[in-house]
Order: structure tokens, then sequence, then C-alpha cells
């Protein structure tokens, strides 16, 4: 008996989710909010529509979801430059007993 192979390799649903958020950015920052349709972000993720009916209950919810994903990611981003920077800072400066 020879053993057959899947046809295609199922993502994981948390990949699947953030494929569809990411294509959602892309679309809002290319062509604006009123660009980004079911149909539009479907067909730049490269899934079906009822993919996105899947994951979200609307299309409000995904574009919640993606501002949601940015605003952390920009979050993090700030978090990581400002600690780098008080970290520089902290670095440079001299030891107390070295300034009294």
């Amino acid at each position: 008996m020879s053993e057959s192979t899947p046809k295609f390799k199922r993502e994981p649903a948390e990949h699947r989710r953030e494929a569809l958020i990411k294509a959602t950015l892309s679309l809002i920052a290319e062509k604006g909010v009123q660009a980004a349709t079911v149909r539009a972000i479907a067909a730049r993720a490269d899934v079906s529509q009822g993919m996105i009916r899947h994951h979200f209950s609307s299309k409000e919810d995904l574009i919640t979801a993606a501002y949601e994903h940015h605003m952390d990611r920009l979050t993090d981003l700030t978090s990581a430059f400002a600690g780098a920077t008080v970290a520089r800072r902290w670095h440079d400066c001299r030891p107390l007993s070295s300034v009294v």
C-alpha cells in the first residue's frame, strides 16, 4: 500500500489569522480603509472570504485586530528604542564616586 502525501499543508490557525491581519494592514497602507473590502483582503491573503469569516465575525473586527496588531508593534518598537536609549545613557554616566 503506498502512502499518499497531502495535497496541501494546513497552517496553524494563528498563522492564518496573522496572515489576514498583515494582508489587511498592507491593503490599508496601500489603498486606504475604503478599499479594504473582504474580497480584496481575501485576494491579498490568498484565502477564501469564508476563511476571513471563520477567524473574524466582521470586517470591522478584522480591521480592529489589524490596528491593534499595528499599535502593539509600534509600542514594542518604541519601548525597545527607549530602553536602548536609557541603557546607553546609563552606561555613559560616570560613577557617583568619581564625581564626589
